[in-house]
Order: structure tokens, then sequence, then C-alpha cells
């Protein structure tokens, strides 16, 4: 007999066992791996969810989606003007604004609420143009609208306050 085999088949001409890094094999045995891998899966696909439902989120919010595009604008090097946060270009940002101004920013906006009818940011920017414009009844039209999509617009109230006057 063998001392590093105690087993008696080892005289009759059998090879002898071997007992080379016994915890080897248990630590990479079949259910261990299938249990690690089913982790790192389930890991993974809950990673997965939660960012695909955070990307919709804030991609939903019309100001977060601008944002990320006038990123990727910069980044890429697409126009030397770059979007404000009403999405009108200025050249200026101490220059007031000029009425040739005003009257091309309250087309861009007559344009986006024409598509999205239900976008009240839209007919609040309608509103403060129309007001800047010195239609105070369109303005007020407007301001109706986002009265009645958001009783709780943040302007609302100062608006409504001064065409009210």
């Amino acid at each position: 007999m063998n001392k590093r085999d105690p087993s008696p088949n080892h005289s009759e001409g059998q090879p002898p066992k071997s007992n080379y890094l016994p915890q080897f094999t248990r630590f990479f045995s079949a259910p261990l791996a299938k249990r690690l891998f089913s982790m790192s899966i389930k890991g993974a696909i809950w990673t997965l969810l939660l960012f695909l439902l955070l990307t919709n989120v804030a991609l939903s919010n019309r100001g977060v989606a601008s944002y990320f595009e006038a990123t990727f604008r910069r980044i890429s090097g697409g126009g030397a003007k770059q979007p404000n946060v009403l999405g009108t270009t200025s050249k200026s940002s101490n220059a007031s604004p000029t009425i040739g101004d005003l009257k091309k920013q309250y087309d861009h906006w007559e344009k986006i609420v024409a598509e999205l009818p239900d976008y009240r940011d839209g007919h609040f920017a309608l509103a403060t143009l129309a007001y800047q414009l010195g239609d105070t009844d369109v303005s007020m039209q407007h301001l109706m609208i986002v009265k009645e999509m958001d009783p709780n617009f943040p302007g609302l109230k100062q608006l409504e306050a001064v065409l009210v006057k």
C-alpha cells in the first residue's frame, strides 16, 4: 500500500487516485458555477431594467432631453449657436431682444404647440412672448390653456397678475 493512496486497489495494478487539490474541484463545481452565473445574470437584468427605467423617465422630461441634445451637439461640434433653455437661439445674453427676435421666437413656439397641443411649457412661452409683443388677448388665451393643464405651474400667477392689471 502506498502512503498517498490508502485504497487496496492500488496494489492490484490500478492507477492511484489523485488527491491533487480536492478543494479546487469543490470550489468550481457545476452547481456553484450555475448559481454564480444565475446570480450574475439576475443582477445584470435588474441593473439593465433600472437603467432603462431611469433613462425613460429622464428622457420623457422635455427639458432633460433637450439638455442631452444640446450637449451632444456641442460635443459633436454641430453649429456655432447653442440653444438656450427655451430652445431658441440668441447672439448675446446681455442684449434685450428686438421685436424681430421676439416674433421669430413666437413663430418657433407656435410651430411646436401646433405639433404638441398638450405642451404646457410651449403655451406658457407663447403667453410670455405675446405679452412682450403687446398682444395681451392672445397672451391671456395661452395662459388660460396653461391654467387648465396645470393650475400650479410656476410663473402662472405672476404672469396672470401682470395681465390682469
